[in-house]
């Protein structure tokens, strides 16, 4: 098995097995990989091999999703990042070590992703969500690199929300009007973006739906205590929000960021987000496992 190792070490904590660790426990399951870093994903990609294996976080399992996107070539993600809704939502889990063993027993998945078209993203494709609000704006006027630790995120997110003022937008999913004042409003194509925050706990990545998730004004102290709470602990369930099961949502009259994955952008004008069913095969754990 010819194999690409996407490795980013920058990602995640402390602990994770470094690069040789890696590429010896691929051998070990008959895997020989040829490394390269998040900054060569395009080069390095032109000959990918049989699997592309990724090492990193969830910027980095995106880059290589969306680059890999309609070639039918399999990837395969072990988590070194820090929040890694990616690993989550498929049932890798949060095991670098772990998901490494479990490659032998993978199967192969073909995975939604979502397409944004208009405004600065047009044609972007994201794997985790497109969301405004709230978190786009803690990540365009407020996120320092500091705050990729889990618990700062969560911290510097709850205390933004004190003070944020929501923002109308004008929604409209399958034909239905969704139009309102909201906290956040978030396109997902998996159950948890950002800093774990799992907001649709029930996507799911090959339905060919995704979730959009509304947070209305009125749950503002119940999302800051949540987010307190799991700064605190570690535990990041929040409280059940509004979600509707969705192919397509229309978005406008929204002055403000925007947010794609983990990319922001100036919201500037209408958009349409829609699923893009089966654009990129993983190798993920049997069901069961």
């Amino acid at each position: 098995m010819r194999v690409t190792l996407v490795h980013n070490p920058c990602a995640g904590n402390h602990g994770n097995p470094d690069c040789v660790a890696m590429v010896e426990s691929l051998a070990e399951i008959g895997w020989k990989a040829k490394v390269i870093g998040k900054r060569e994903i395009d080069e390095g990609l032109r000959e990918p091999g049989d699997v592309v294996v990724v090492a990193g976080g969830d910027g980095t399992v995106g880059k290589v999703a969306k680059r890999l996107a309609g070639t039918g070539i399999p990837m395969a993600v072990v988590p070194t990042g820090t929040a890694n809704n990616v690993a989550r939502t498929l049932g890798v889990g949060i095991d670098a070590r772990a998901a490494i063993h479990g490659l032998p027993r993978a199967v192969e998945r073909d995975v939604d992703l979502g397409v944004v078209t208009g405004g600065a993203a047009t044609g972007e494709r994201f794997v985790e969500g497109f969301g405004v609000g709230i978190f786009a704006w803690v990540m365009a006027e407020r996120a320092t690199k500091k705050h990729k630790k889990l618990r700062r995120a969560l911290d510097l997110i709850a205390t933004e929300l004190e003070h944020y003022e929501p923002s109308r937008t004008c929604i409209e999913a399958d034909g239905r009007d969704h139009s309102g004042t909201y906290l956040m409003v978030a396109v997902m194509n998996l159950r948890s973006l950002g800093p774990a925050l799992g907001f649709a706990p029930e996507a799911l990545f090959d339905d060919g739906k995704l979730d959009l998730v509304l947070v209305r004004p009125e749950e503002r102290e119940s999302l800051r205590a949540h987010l307190r709470r799991a700064a605190d602990d570690g535990d990041i369930t929040l409280p059940r929000f509004e979600v509707r099961r969705v192919e397509r949502v229309r978005l406008g009259g929204y002055g403000g960021w925007a947010h794609l994955d983990d990319a922001s952008h100036e919201f500037d004008g209408d958009v349409e987000v829609r699923v893009d069913p089966g654009a990129v095969r993983f190798l993920i754990p049997p069901r069961g496992d």
